[in-house]
C-alpha cells in the first residue's frame, strides 16, 4: 500500500515538474545549437531521434521502476548492516528490519542526495560530444533518456532475483552495469570507460579489494579487542573501562564518513569535519559512561543468572516440600494396599508421583551438540542459547543425565579451546578466579554497541546509497524537462527532496518486508558469531569503507561486510568453521552482477531505440 502511494506521488509531482518546464523546452527547440562541420549558424536539430521533451511516458515508467528499485535496494543492500546483529542474537530479525528501515528512511530524507554522476562509472557523461552529444544538433539525449530507464529496469530485476535467492550483492554495481549496457547499445563501445579510477576497471578490482581490505581491518579489530579486553586479567573490568572508548571510536568513524559523503557537508574542510565528529563522538562516549556502563554492570549474565538461581532455589524448596507430602501420602496408601495383599506375597514398590516424567533423557540438546562439535574441533563453542539443563524439568533436579552431559561437554570444549579460551575451572592460568564467567560478562557489553553501530550505518547507507535508485530517475526528469539544446540537461542533476523521501520510504518497506533473507545469509550462513565477533566484523567493515573513501579506492560496502565476516570467522574459530560453499555462491553472484545487468539493459535499450527514432 505504501509503495502504491509513493508511485502515485512520484507520477503527480513529475507531471507538475514537466508542465513547468515545457515552455523552456519549446523555446530551446527553436533556438540554434552548436554543430560540427557546418559552415555557419543557425543550425537545426537533425531530427534523428524524437525531442526528449516528448518522452513523458518514460518519466512515468521510470518513477514506477525507480520505486521498485529502491524497494529491492532495501531488501538486499540495506540488510547487510544488520546481518551480524541478527546472526549473533543481539537483536531479533523483526526488530532489526524495523529499526533498519526507519534509519534508512531518515538518512535518505535528512542527508540524502543523488547525483547521476555517481552511477555513470564506466560510461561517458551526457556532455561528451562523441557519445550522447548533449547540446549539439546531433544530440542523442532521447537515447540517453530511455537508456537510463533501461538501466533502472535491469538493476531492479537483478536485485529482485538476488534477494529471492538470498544473495547479498552490490546495488551500485547493478545500476552501473545497467548504465554501461545501455551506453554500449545506444552509442557504442567506444563510449565505455575502462580505467581503474572511476571506470569499469575499478569495479572489477573492488571484487578483490573490498573483501580483502575489510577482512584485514576486521581481524585487526578482533585481535585488538580480544587481547586488550577479553584476555585481560579481569575481562569484566576491562570491558567496562573500554565501553565509552568503543562508543567514541565507532561514532567518530561513521559520523566522519557521513560528513564526507553527504552533499550538505561535502564542502566542509577536513578540520571542520574532524571537530564535528569529535564533538558528536564525545557526546556518545559521555552517555555511555554515565548511563550504559551502570546498565551493563547490572545486566551482566553473571548478575542476571544469580538472580534467576535465587528464584529457582526458592521455587525448588517449595516444590520439594510439596513432593515430600505427596510422596508420604501415596506411600501410606501403597502400604495399606500392600498389607491387604500380603497373602499373595506381592510387594508394591513405593514411587513418587511424577517420577515417570523425570526419566533421564539421553537425547543430546541442540546446544550441547554444538559444544561437542566444538570440542572435537578443538575450538571455542559459540552458543546462541543456554545449555538444556533443567529448563524443561518440572522438578528442577540438576542431577539428571542430560544436564550432566551438557556440563561435561562444556568443560571439555573449554579445555580444548585454543583461539579464544573459555575456562570453566575455578582459577584461570592467570590466577583470575571465575575467568569464564568474567569473559562471558565482557562479551555481553558488545551487544548494545553492535546494535548502535548497525543503526548508524543504516542511516549513513540511506543518506548515500539511495542515489542508486533516485539518480537515474532524476536524470530522466532533467532530460525530458530541458529538451534538446538546453545546457541544463548536460550536467548532473540533484535529486529533489521529495524524491529522496519517497525513495527512502520504499527502501524502508523493502528491508522490513524481505530484509531477513540477506540477513540470514550473511549473519548465519557463513560462520558462527557472538557479540564480540559480530562487533569486530561490523566495525572492520565500516573502517574499510571510511579509509577507502579517504584514499579514493574502489570499494563496495556489501563486499566489505562479507569479507569481514569470513576473515574474522577464520581468525577466531579456524577455516573449517567457514561455509566455503556459501561463500563461493556469493562470489559468483558478485561476478554475475555486472554482466547480467549489462546484457539485460543492452537488450531493452536496443528495443527502445527504435521507439524513439525521429
Amino acid at each position: 500500500m505504501g509503495i502504491n502511494v509513493g508511485v502515485i506521488l512520484i507520477l503527480i509531482l513529475s507531471s507538475l515538474s514537466l508542465a513547468h518546464g515545457s515552455s523552456s523546452s519549446l523555446e530551446s527547440e527553436e533556438s540554434s545549437c552548436p554543430s560540427r562541420g557546418l559552415p555557419s549558424p543557425p543550425y537545426a536539430y537533425d531530427g534523428a531521434f524524437v525531442d526528449p521533451s516528448r518522452l513523458q511516458w518514460v518519466v512515468a515508467l521510470s518513477g514506477v521502476v525507480g520505486v521498485a528499485m529502491a524497494f529491492a535496494l532495501g531488501a538486499n543492500d540495506s540488510a547487510n548492516s544488520w546481518a551480524t546483529s541478527v546472526g549473533s542474537g543481539a537483536i531479533s530479525v523483526r526488530s532489526a528490519c524495523l529499526i533498519g528501515g526507519i534509519c534508512e528512511w531518515l538518512g535518505a530524507s535528512l542527508l540524502g542526495y543523488g547525483v547521476s554522476g555517481t552511477i555513470r562509472h564506466g560510461a561517458a557523461p551526457p556532455a561528451d560530444e562523441n557519445c550522447w552529444a548533449c547540446g549539439y544538433c546531433d544530440s542523442k539525449m532521447a537515447l540517453f533518456t530511455v537508456g537510463m530507464f533501461s538501466a533502472l529496469c535491469s538493476a531492479a530485476i537483478f536485485l529482485a532475483l538476488a534477494t529471492y535467492t538470498s544473495m547479498p550483492v552490490s546495488t551500485t554495481h547493478a545500476i552501473v552495469g545497467g548504465v554501461v549496457g545501455s551506453t554500449f547499445a545506444m552509442v557504442g563501445g567506444d563510449c565505455l570507460v575502462w580505467k581503474l579510477d572511476g571506470g569499469l576497471g575499478g569495479i572489477v578490482a573492488s571484487w578483490v579489494v573490498s573483501p580483502a581490505f575489510a577482512g584485514i581491518m576486521g581481524i585487526f579489530v578482533y585481535l585488538t579487542t580480544e587481547y586488550t579486553i577479553l584476555r585481560a586479567k579481569s575481562p569484566r573490568n576491562a570491558a567496562l573501562t573500554a565501553l565509552p572508548v568503543l562508543y567514541f571510536i565507532s561514532t567518530f568513524m561513521i559520523i566522519y564518513l557521513i560528513l564526507m559523503k553527504a552533499k550538505p557537508s561535502k564542502g566542509l574542510s577536513t578540520l571542520i569535519r574532524s571537530i564535528v565528529s569529535i564533538l558528536v563522538s564525545s557526546g556518545a562516549a559521555l552517555v555511555a559512561q554515565l548511563y550504559l556502563v551502570p546498565l551493563a554492570r547490572q545486566s551482566f549474565p553473571s548478575e542476571t543468572s544469580a538472580q534467576e538461581d535465587g528464584f529457582d532455589a526458592t521455587a525448588r524448596a517449595l516444590a520439594d516440600s510439596t513432593w515430600s507430602e505427596n510422596a508420604a501420602f501415596e506411600g501410606s496408601n501403597n502400604n495399606n494396599s500392600s498389607n491387604s495383599n500380603n497373602n499373595n506375597g506381592d510387594e508394591m514398590e513405593l514411587r513418587e508421583p511424577g517420577e515417570e516424567d523425570r526419566t533421564p533423557s539421553f537425547e543430546m540438546s541442540a546446544e550441547a551438540t554444538k559444544v561437542e562439535h566444538a570440542r572435537r574441533q578443538g575450538r571455542r563453542p559459540i552458543l546462541t542459547a543456554p545449555l538444556a539443563g533443567n529448563r524443561d524439568r518440572p522438578d528442577g533436579d540438576d542431577d539428571d543425565d542430560e544436564t550432566e552431559d551438557d556440563r561435561q561437554l562444556l568443560g571439555n570444549a573449554a579445555a580444548a579451546s585454543s583461539s579464544a579460551p573459555v575456562n570453566t575451572n575455578e582459577t584461570d592460568i592467570m590466577g583470575n578466579d571465575n575467568y569464564a564467567v568474567e569473559r562471558e560478562d565482557a562479551v555481553s557489553i558488545f551487544r548494545h554497541l553492535l546494535v548502535f553501530v548497525a543503526a548508524v550505518l543504516s542511516f549513513a547507507h540511506g543518506a548515500n546509497d539511495t542515489a542508486n535508485a533516485t539518480a537515474p530517475f532524476s536524470a530522466v526528469v532533467q532530460a525530458v524537462r530541458a529538451g534538446l539544446h538546453s545546457e541544463r540537461s548536460c550536467g548532473d542533476p540533484d535529486d529533489p527532496w521529495w524524491v529522496l523521501v519517497v525513495a527512502g520510504g520504499a527502501v524502508c518497506a523493502g528491508i522490513i518486508s524481505f530484509g531477513s533473507r540477506v540477513m540470514a545469509t550473511v549473519g548465519q550462513g557463513l560462520t558462527q558469531m557472538d557479540f564480540h565477533l559480530a562487533f569486530s566484523m561490523n566495525l572492520g567493515s565500516a573502517t574499510s569503507v571510511l579509509l577507502a573513501t579517504l584514499f579514493g579506492w574502489p570499494i563496495s560496502s556489501t563486499h566489505c561486510q562479507v569479507g569481514a565476516v569470513v576473515a574474522v570467522g577464520c581468525a577466531a574459530m579456524g577455516v573449517r568453521e567457514v561455509q566455503w560453499g556459501m561463500l563461493g555462491r556469493i562470489a559468483l553472484s558478485w561476478i554475475l552482477t555486472l554482466p547480467f545487468a549489462f546484457v539485460l539493459s543492452a537488450g531493452l535499450s536496443a528495443v527502445l531505440r527504435e521507439a524513439v527514432r525521429g
